[in-house]
């Protein structure tokens, strides 16, 4: 299996996206599983300007190191192997708010208005933290199996920051 930065063995895939994929991953250092996710360029991007996307994601996981809340998955650190930031990030076992509704339907309203909630106060500790989300979808959205709810995705720069109204917008779209 592939070592990352000396210490991170990858064990599997959880999730793949557009900015990149998140994988279970062993630190080999204390022996806790943690999520580390990699920098994917976007096809097409030319190849001068792959490292300054890179800086900007790895300024967006620092960013997001800074926030403290049970319903944001804690960023742990980044790393770099071969240029590339790799984001390390708690892991938190359970299914996607996405994998959730497409198992089961709509949540009932008690639940979707934890969940709204929990989400809502985790955006704003983002915020309040200086790392504001790009844009919650209901594949950011971590319905834990010790019941936590925990908001994943802060991988845009704060400099694409749209506002708070854009968040409200984006949650309101995922309720």
């Amino acid at each position: 299996m592939t070592v990352i930065a000396g210490r991170y063995r990858l064990l599997d895939v959880l999730a793949e996206g557009a900015t990149g994929t998140v994988w279970r991953a062993l630190d080999e250092t204390d022996g806790h599983e943690v999520a580390l996710k990699d920098s994917r360029v976007p096809p097409g991007l030319p190849a001068d300007e792959a490292p300054l996307l890179h800086a900007r994601r790895e300024r967006a996981a620092r960013a997001a190191a800074r926030i403290s809340h049970p319903s944001v998955a804690r960023v742990l650190g980044v790393v770099t192997e071969d240029g590339r930031p790799w984001t390390v990030t708690e892991l938190v076992r359970g299914l996607t708010l996405a994998e959730t509704l497409e198992a089961g339907g709509p949540l009932p309203a008690r639940e979707a208005a934890r969940v709204g909630a929990e989400v809502l106060a985790g955006l704003r500790a983002a915020r309040e933290a200086g790392a504001p989300h790009p844009g919650v979808r209901a594949e950011h959205v971590l319905l834990g199996n010790d019941g936590r709810v925990v908001v994943t995705g802060f991988g845009g720069a704060p400099e694409d920051d749209a506002g708070p109204a854009a968040e409200l917008r984006s949650l309101g779209a995922l309720l």
